[in-house]
């Protein structure tokens, strides 16, 4: 194999790891929001309002 086909193989590796660890923290992220709402709980995805001007 040529050295360009190495680096291209170890970018896509880099990318389908950092992929899948994006995803996971989004399903566990998604889970413990259901896992919230399930409960019965108001306060899952609290809204931050901009401060009101006077």
């Amino acid at each position: 194999m040529s050295a360009g086909a190495l680096i291209g193989i170890g970018l896509f590796l880099v990318l389908l790891v950092f992929s899948g660890v994006w995803l996971m923290n989004t399903l566990r992220d998604m889970g413990k929001m259901q896992d919230c709402a399930m409960q019965g709980r108001r306060n899952c995805a609290p809204i931050e309002a901009p401060p009101r001007e006077r």
